[in-house]
């Protein structure tokens, strides 16, 4: 069966690497009030080469890795790319996000902006339960969440570029979430979303209420990863955990499927990109690893797990949350009794 889907799009990650040189750890911003920088501003520019193989490796396409010096003004959301004046951009805010719209006649899009804005306020409980807390602008130097709502699709890949700061593929992508790590701390460029997902036809699984907490739960685990050498975040980890999150496929069905991941998925590692007729597979096995979690252990198990990736490797996160314990294994073999049929899950349009 083929399963190639849309995806939500894969975060854009520029981890920075600081420049101390003669200035020293004194000039160095911290990640927030009284808050120590993040460990990956501590590597050298031979462990980010290091990382950024790892990811590529992984299939992560949109992950950069850059030498560059952050400056706190770069925190101010008056620099945001939607503040400019030339921009073309409108918004609306509260204190944890503003949302970039641009004016048209019939107020589309201020009311889709404010269905985003309302929306990404009330998924704030669920990511303080699955991530442990939740980042607010207190916690990055006093930076709102950009989210942007471009009017067309090629404004869509536009606005991404703008943020990313260069050419990037968005090509068959729902949405994105862009962001710098460095030693200045955890700098958030923003969320774009596309403009299909605010279809009323649209379907579930490609819709605001899917993409949108998808998104938001790349912008908190990025915040809350400690980025190092033996810590590098795999893509069917986050992918995973976004869809997860957002309850995006709540359960798999089909023979053909449990195959794959008995075969091909090896939680020690990324799961491959493309294989056969299968893609996406960072997505759809990884969330299914953790919803398998959630029905045998409890959603707090879940929890556990994703809390401790942030520090430590996968491999010693299995150890830690399941000592003794062959989850591979259990997972297929959950998967096997609950799959009655040789049909794929429900795909979401080309």
């Amino acid at each position: 069966m083929n399963r190639k889907h849309k995806t939500y799009g894969h975060f854009i990650a520029m981890v920075v690497a600081m420049i101390v040189g003669a200035v020293g750890i004194s000039a160095v911003y911290q990640t927030a009030r009284n808050r120590p920088p993040i460990a990956y501003g501590n590597l050298s520019p031979e462990s980010i080469a290091k990382f950024n193989k790892k990811m590529a490796e992984a299939g992560d396409q949109g992950s950069l890795f850059v030498l560059e010096q952050l400056v706190l003004s770069q925190w101010d959301n008056e620099n945001d790319y939607g503040a400019q004046d030339t921009a073309g951009w409108t918004h609306i805010e509260d204190d944890r996000f503003i949302v970039y719209y641009k004016d048209d006649l019939n107020n589309v899009w201020k009311q889709n902006a404010q269905l985003t804005l309302r929306l990404a306020n009330e998924a704030i409980p669920q990511m303080k339960a699955v991530f442990g807390k939740y980042t607010y602008p207190e916690d990055i130097n006093g930076r709102k969440l950009p989210i942007y709502l471009p009017p067309t699709r090629s404004q869509y890949g536009e606005t991404i570029s703008i943020l990313y700061g260069g050419p990037t593929d968005s090509e068959g992508s729902l949405g994105m979430t862009i962001y710098k790590v460095s030693q200045s701390g955890y700098l958030p460029m923003g969320i774009v979303l596309l403009k299909d997902i605010f279809d009323k036809n649209a379907d579930f699984c490609n819709s605001l209420v899917v993409v949108l907490p998808h998104e938001l739960s790349h912008y908190v685990y990025a915040s809350l990863f400690q980025f190092s050498d033996d810590c590098v975040p795999m893509n069917w980890v986050k992918e995973g955990i976004a869809d997860y999150v957002a309850g995006r496929n709540p359960q798999v069905q089909g023979q053909d499927s449990v195959d794959f991941i008995e075969r091909y998925c090896d939680l020690k590692k990324d799961f491959p990109v493309e294989k056969g007729n299968f893609s996406n597979n960072q997505y759809w096995a990884g969330e299914s690893f953790f919803n398998f979690i959630k029905e045998k252990y409890g959603k707090e198990k879940v929890n556990e797990f994703i809390q401790s990736t942030y520090t430590i490797s996968i491999d010693s996160v299995l150890l830690v949350t399941f000592p003794n314990k062959d989850m591979h294994r259990e997972w297929v073999d959950g998967l096997k009794t609950n799959a009655p049929s040789n049909q794929a899950i429900a795909l979401t349009n080309e």
